[in-house]
């Protein structure tokens, strides 16, 4: 890949266990809406809050996030921390990026309801002054959000270093697409053999019908 000095690449990871359509509609939204050269949408191999929790082989999942995001302009998949040791850590996979491409500017998409509980990442402060993160609103949260921002700024400034930027200089909130999905909720139908082709797009669906009803 040709480095460019100039290439801002907003990663989007998660374990996409498996990924659903709100998934792909905001990751759409910030390549189309965001100041953003790429999206890199990022799986990661096992989630170090999660252990234990059954998730389809990296493989099927990778399969899958490439065609639910096949053809769609400046987003790309990425199976980049599958290859790097388990647990996979956001702030270690953010260092060995820099070391690759390092004439490119990373910045983190996220939930907000995964910025309430940013402050237990491993070295979440670091990546906070290091990087932007951009949190997109979900369905419920809204209420939520001056508390949440409130006790992160807090903590950050708290603990960042004498020339780090500031709170605010480093977060934006996504006003994008705002759907109420999530992968437990699409296990939860399928264990109940209800239907989730609204839920997920079409290859998933496929997938799910064809393994597990």
């Amino acid at each position: 890949m040709k480095v460019d000095s100039k290439k801002r690449i907003a990663i989007f990871g998660g374990s996409y266990n498996p990924v659903h359509n709100a998934h792909v509609n905001v990751g759409r939204y910030v390549a189309e809406h965001e100041d953003v050269d790429e999206v890199w949408v990022m799986l990661s191999p096992q989630n170090p809050f999660k252990n234990g929790k059954y998730m389809l082989p990296d493989e099927v999942r990778l399969s899958l996030l490439q065609q639910s995001f096949a053809g769609i302009p400046k987003l790309m998949v990425s199976d980049f921390e599958l290859h790097l040791p388990k647990p996979s850590y956001t702030y270690k996979t953010l260092e060995l990026l820099k070391e690759k491409y390092p004439h490119y500017q990373f910045s983190l998409v996220m939930g907000i309801d995964i910025l309430e509980h940013f402050l237990e990442w491993r070295n979440a402060v670091k990546i906070i002054e290091q990087h932007h993160l951009l949190a997109y609103l979900r369905p419920g949260y809204e209420d939520q959000l001056d508390n949440t921002l409130g006790k992160l700024q807090q903590g950050y400034e708290e603990r960042k270093s004498s020339t780090a930027p500031s709170f605010f200089d480093q977060l934006k909130i996504i006003n994008g697409p705002l759907e109420d999905v999530s992968s437990t909720e699409i296990w939860e139908k399928v264990k109940g053999k209800s239907d989730v082709a609204a839920l997920v797009p079409k290859p998933v669906a496929e997938y799910l019908k064809q393994h597990y009803y």
